[in-house]
């Protein structure tokens, strides 16, 4: 036996659905649950996929680096190294456009050099 395409199995299901509809109205009453059920189970499914693709996306044009990407790996290490100077009494320092090195609190530049 020769299978139908797909596209024909859906245009029959679909007239047949529209006759069923014309010729016993009564009978919808009762499986109205099932297409309630399938469109609430498509929008659980359908809208986390589209918010999550959104926000990738939007991370990724941003131009973020690696923290764009939601991983904790470079959050981790830069907490990891402020720890590691404040341990040893060192001065915190913040990076500076265009410098090597990161001025102090104070204002000075360090290790710095072209």
């Amino acid at each position: 036996m020769k299978k139908f395409p797909l596209y024909l199995q859906i245009l029959i299901a679909l007239a047949l659905g529209i006759l069923a509809g014309c010729l016993w109205p009564g009978v919808t009453d009762y499986i109205d649950w099932i297409g309630t059920l399938f469109m609430n189970a498509l929008g659980l499914l359908i809208v986390p996929i589209i918010f999550f693709s959104i926000s990738t996306s939007v991370a990724r044009i941003s131009g973020g680096g690696g923290e764009a990407r939601g991983g904790v790996g470079s959050e981790a290490s830069a907490e990891a190294t402020d720890a590691g100077k404040k341990g040893k009494g060192g001065e915190q320092t913040y990076p500076v456009p265009g410098e090597r090195g990161g001025k102090t609190r104070g204002g000075e530049i360090r290790g710095g050099g072209a």
